[in-house]
């Protein structure tokens, strides 16, 4: 079974996740003024992790596991990171590829 794809879903959603990690005092986080002033991002924008990794340090010292993402931004393909907790990223909704879908139906109708 193929995993769904994880996704940072809208503008509030990344403003709150950033919030929380400032808050944790971890190492990732967004100069969301920057961003928004950049890239005039769509309150709706979804935001693809495309990579994910446990992470266990702040600011240099061993610190309570939490998750380091990397995700897109724009159309091309350019990506930010930012870390947040486990709560935070196991609620992070996903979606299947189109391949995966349409490989799925594809066998139903076999």
């Amino acid at each position: 079974m193929e995993k769904p794809i994880l996704y940072i879903d809208g503008v509030a959603e990344l403003r709150r996740l950033n919030e929380a990690a400032e808050k944790a005092g971890y190492n990732r986080q967004l100069d969301f003024y920057w961003l928004m002033k950049a890239e005039k991002l769509a309150d709706d924008t979804r935001f693809p992790i495309s990579f994910h990794m446990v992470h266990e340090h702040k600011a240099g010292e061993k610190t309570d596991p939490h998750m380091r993402v990397v995700f897109n931004y724009d159309d091309q393909g350019n990506t930010l990171q930012l870390d947040m907790s486990m709560k935070n990223f196991n609620s992070l909704p996903g979606y299947l590829p189109v391949e995966s879908v349409y490989q799925k139906e594809e066998k139903e109708r076999e």
